[in-house]
């Protein structure tokens, strides 16, 4: 798998949310496979928060498509935090 990570991204307008989702758009070029996104650190042992995830299904069309998943998981979220996209 691969690692991206992104920093700071500002979390204080997501803490009072009544919901939060996550939107991104993917052009899966044949590809599949599961990506999480990670608060903090790109793994649990290093200390990051998972606040969601999609699956890529290789069987998508070959276009720019957009993948939403839900992300309450920042509801109570404040401050700058860095993003990382796990790709497996």
């Amino acid at each position: 798998g691969s690692v991206v990570g992104y920093k700071y991204f500002n979390f204080d307008y997501t803490a009072n949310a009544i919901h939060i989702e996550f939107s991104a758009h993917i052009k899966p070029d044949g590809n599949g496979g599961d990506v999480t996104l990670m608060l903090d650190a790109p793994t649990t042992v290093q200390g990051g928060k998972k606040i969601a995830s999609f699956k890529v299904e290789d069987k998508m069309p070959n276009e720019i498509i957009e993948i939403c998943t839900d992300a309450d998981a920042l509801k109570n979220i404040k401050g700058k935090h860095a993003l990382f996209f796990v790709f497996i």
